[in-house]
């Protein structure tokens, strides 16, 4: 080991488990003191995404995907296509990415002749955002 290399002390899983630890103290505490500010706080954190930085993108080994972006208001979602014929769209849950959906796309694309895409939405938009299967925007809708 080199003198300037850094050696963690402990690990990643060790500090979440610590935050977490810390969080639910100061939950406990607070719904004892304010409880009406404990609540707040706690539909603020649930509600708000987790997600820090930028997803990877769907890995697809021997197939080839269509790199797009779907305009839905001010944003540009990441998009990306594989296969022809009708669209089905893979969609993440909260706080998922398209690369979290990898492993249904090459079993969906050798078994029928399907148009899929899968987006990363952004943890700012709205999920009352309108956006169109096409690609374009869902003025329709909006």
């Amino acid at each position: 080991m080199k003198s300037s290399e850094v050696v963690p002390i402990v690990n990643k899983r060790t500090i979440v488990r610590i935050q977490l630890a810390l969080l639910r103290a100061q939950f406990r505490l607070l719904a004892r003191v304010a409880p009406g500010l404990s609540d707040r706080r706690a539909a603020a954190l649930f509600g708000t995404p987790r997600r820090p930085g930028r997803p990877g993108e769907p890995a697809t080994p021997g197939l080839v995907a269509e790199r797009l972006t779907v305009p839905s208001g001010r944003f540009r979602l990441a998009a990306w296509a594989w296969g022809s014929g009708p669209t089905v769209v893979l969609a993440h849950g909260w706080n998922g990415h398209a690369a979290q959906l990898s492993e249904f796309i090459a079993p969906l694309v050798e078994s029928a002749p399907l148009y899929q895409r899968a987006f990363t939405i952004p943890r700012v938009l709205p999920h009352t955002t309108p956006v169109s299967l096409d690609g374009a925007p869902d003025d329709a809708a909006a």
